[in-house]
């Protein structure tokens, strides 16, 4: 596993033990998300408070989900701003790391450029 440099792990803002706690939970998960360009998620609450909110999130997915994320889709019907990236083979999660890195660099020197960055899925 490939650690942190000391600069990287400085980027990192560690929210505290007090985020999302008390009986409004998630209102703090969903200010946070609202400043962010993106979030990448398993199937999670976290990544259906994304979606809910309408930001662009991206989840890599085994090769068969159940039922709400079809099988071949690389588009949600529930949420716009999700990007599926599915395993091509059960068990290898390879491929869908793999596009993930691709086109996360990609919006990174699209955006250090100065140049639009997609996100959404296609199509």
């Amino acid at each position: 596993a490939k650690r942190l440099a000391d600069a990287d792990e400085a980027l990192l803002h560690r929210l505290g033990p007090d985020f999302d706690s008390g009986p409004d939970a998630f209102l703090d998960t969903a200010a946070v998300m609202k400043t962010l360009d993106l979030v990448i998620a398993i199937d999670s609450s976290v990544l259906h408070v994304a979606g809910a909110l309408g930001v662009p999130s991206w989840l890599p997915a085994p090769y068969r989900m159940d039922w709400r994320w079809m099988n071949d889709a690389e588009k949600s019907i529930w949420y716009p701003s999700l990007r599926i990236y599915r395993q091509d083979r059960q068990w290898d999660w390879s491929g869908p790391m793999a596009r993930i890195a691709r086109d996360l660099a990609r919006a990174a020197e699209a955006k250090a450029a100065g140049q639009p960055v997609d996100l959404l899925p296609a199509g």
